[in-house]
């Protein structure tokens, strides 16, 4: 093996660098460089065109941190490079220049520092006086100024700084008068040279609002140790003892809590929390549940709203709760209560982020989970593994797999993946993927091609089926490609289903709770249904008079759907109906009823124009929903109260319109008996 001469550099230039970055090979380099009476602080000098490097700087940049690095500072071969200094002599603690305690604190979350800096506050520690007293104070480093500034308050310094509970628990346990410290009363000064009156320590670094977890997590250690209870119990405090108790309770801290329920009133402690902040919430373990209930904790909490409604909200359903062991103890306790909130609630049960409660509390109640949709729980819940299992005791247990809207959604939103999955749990004989819901859900996500080569042999049995929810499969079509799709192989596109309701009717019946409008039925399907409704007399088969649960018929769908209006659905629909004799104006009269017509200003104009009765029009935007439900074929004579025509009031509106001069010209010579008295009028 190659060696290092003594130098004061360690010269590593007749390694390559294929040796540079191989870990056992530096490690036993140093190691060896060590035990031969090297110096490890000596820079590194290994490559003629870099830098000198310390030991740490040179293991980083040939990645050397955990295989190199780390083994060095365990088997104590170097020094930590942030290790802190302690003087005896004049009882000043001194922070590394370049990985001082901020330093420390920034990177305490990497795995490859971890065990440097614990190892540095382990060494900081066993250089400590037993007697806390002798040391005087606590030094940062600049590295502008190059200097260090002494802070008085030394411990307190570093915890406000970096709240470390494993320096806390191993101060406490190697010097346990430290404990007098902590509990010890002290000014502190403030801007303005305002000295405060003598608080604790403890008090001191609680209130600090930095690394808030971190700081409630030392509170629990306190607590336990005996430290700061005047504090924790002081009634202005309240907010402080809870965080505690949180944090105890997130922790398993057993211990603590066993000496926190002697203290405290649980149940009175939490009167006005909401359910995520109840300690059972935060349980992790049976022990810990046990001893909650036990001394009083609620599991169920009141909460009031804006409108000062009290509602219920339980510490174990829906996100508050992950772990399964706390969820058993709590239903167990309170069976009777449980199944009623849980025959109520089973939304949030199947919510619940661990998946033992959800099959736990099921198969307890023997929960009814036939109306909902728990593909989509079961596909969330379970790895590709245990897919097999899931979905089969989802079917044992009564799972009806016409509800899977969400679950389908994602499946197509996969894509390829998706349907994979589809194709995977179709062939297991978990679902059958040409039922009707399957097939209605699928149209209804917009489905790419290769979703629809794969339905490409669907028979018209196939599409005109209707699943338990009173839905024809293909009446899932959402856009004008979805429809030519299935148009063809459905051929039966005035069927009713079950109910009496038409396509037409449950598609725009959908739109009118569909909130999202890029997920709107394309405009062209109902075009193109009226164009296929008007040839030959099938038409005449559809049940006008059917009405939904709201007492909405097919026309009131057309009018009230804002979208539909404002793309002009209603134009070529209507036109046909009226112009070719298949629906009359009194029909129509008939289906649009008082609450409709009213509030509605297309139908308002229809009817006007039918009866050819005067039509007051108040502003242009009247009139353009007029003409634009009507289009070129408008040809009455309709008289305004003020005593214009029509084509008068059009005229009129042109001179300040040029954008829509052509069009309003073009109703002007339908709508005027003689056109010379059009040019005439255009030249004034």
């Amino acid at each position: 093996m190659k060696k290092i001469k003594e130098t004061k550099v360690i010269n590593l230039t007749e390694f390559s660098y294929t040796e540079q970055v191989n870990e056992e090979l530096m490690y036993q380099t140093f190691l060896n460089y060590k035990i031969n009476g090297g110096d490890l602080d000596n820079l590194i000098y290994f490559n003629p065109n870099d830098n000198l490097l310390n030991l740490k700087e040179f293991c980083e940049k040939r990645g050397l941190e955990n295989g190199v690095l780390k083994k060095l500072l365990k088997t104590g071969a170097m020094n930590s490079f942030c290790d802190f200094i302690y003087d005896e002599q004049s009882g000043q603690i001194f922070e590394s220049k370049k990985f001082g305690i901020t330093w420390m604190r920034d990177n305490w979350e990497k795995p490859e520092y971890q065990d440097t800096i614990k190892q540095a506050m382990d060494n900081l520690i066993e250089k400590l006086p037993n007697d806390y007293n002798k040391i005087n104070g606590f030094n940062t480093y600049t590295q502008y100024d190059n200097k260090f500034s002494e802070h008085k308050h030394h411990l307190l310094f570093i915890f406000e700084i970096f709240s470390s509970e494993y320096l806390l628990l191993n101060l406490l346990e190697k010097k346990p008068e430290y404990k007098n410290y902590f509990n010890k009363k002290i000014n502190f000064h403030y801007k303005g040279n305002k000295e405060t009156e003598g608080i604790s320590v403890v008090e001191r670094i609680l209130e600090n609002r930095n690394n808030y977890y971190k700081r409630s997590n030392l509170a629990a250690i306190f607590y336990e140790k005996g430290i700061g209870h005047e504090y924790f119990h002081a009634p202005e405090n309240i907010k402080e003892l809870q965080d505690l108790i949180g944090s105890a309770v997130a922790n398993n801290n057993l211990s603590c809590m066993d000496i926190i329920v002697k203290n405290v009133n649980l149940l009175e402690l939490q009167k006005s929390n909401t359910a995520h902040d109840l300690y059972l919430s935060k349980a992790k373990t049976k022990e810990m549940a046990e001893l909650l209930i036990k001394n009083g904790s609620p599991d169920i909490t009141y909460v009031k709203y804006n409108n000062n409604e009290m509602y219920q909200q339980c510490a174990i359903l829906g996100e508050y709760q992950q772990n399964f062991e706390p969820f058993k103890v709590v239903i167990d306790k309170y069976p009777e209560k449980y199944k009623e909130i849980f025959e109520n609630n089973l939304h949030s049960v199947l919510s619940l982020s661990n998946t033992l409660s959800t099959k736990y509390a099921i198969d307890k109640f023997n929960l009814d989970i036939s109306k909902e949709d728990v593909l989509f729980w079961a596909d969330s819940k379970f790895s590709r593994e245990e897919d097999e299992k899931i979905y089969q005791y989802i079917k044992e247990r009564g799972a009806n797999f016409d509800y899977c809207n969400k679950f389908i959604e994602k499946v197509v939103t996969n894509r390829d993946a998706g349907l994979k999955k589809l194709r995977r749990l179709n062939k297991e004989k978990i679902i059958d993927s040409k039922s009707p819901a399957i097939i209605h859900e699928v149209l209804k996500n917009k489905p790419t091609k290769t979703f629809l080569s794969y339905y490409e042999k669907l028979t018209e049995d196939d599409l005109n089926k209707e699943d338990s929810l009173k839905r024809i499969a293909w009446w899932g079509c959402q856009t004008d490609n979805d429809f030519s799709f299935v148009k063809f192989r459905a051929k039966k596109l005035q069927m009713e289903n079950s109910e009496g309701k038409t396509f037409i009717h449950y598609l725009l019946e959908n739109q009118l709770k569909t909130i999202n409008y890029s997920k709107m039925s394309d405009k062209k399907i109902i075009e193109n249904l009226a164009i296929h409704y008007t040839k030959g007399e099938d038409f005449k088969k559809i049940d006008w008079s059917y009405e939904d649960k709201n007492g909405n018929n097919l026309l009131h769908l057309i009018f009230t759907n804002k979208q539909y209006h404002k793309e002009e659905i209603g134009n070529d629909f209507l036109k046909s109906l009226l112009y070719k004799n298949l629906i009359s104006k009194e029909e129509i009269n008939e289906l649009l009823d008082k609450k409709n017509k009213d509030n509605i200003k297309p139908i308002a104009l229809l009817e006007s124009a039918f009866e050819n009765k005067a039509l007051s029009i108040k502003a242009e935007r009247g009139l353009e929903d007029f003409y634009r439900l009507m289009g070129n074929e408008l040809n009455l004579m309709i008289e305004i109260k003020e005593g214009l025509t029509l084509g008068e009031f059009i005229f009129e509106k042109v001179q300040d319109d040029t954008m829509k001069k052509e069009l309003h010209m073009n109703l002007l010579s339908q709508m005027l008996p003689n056109k010379e008295s059009v040019k005439k009028k255009n030249k004034l």
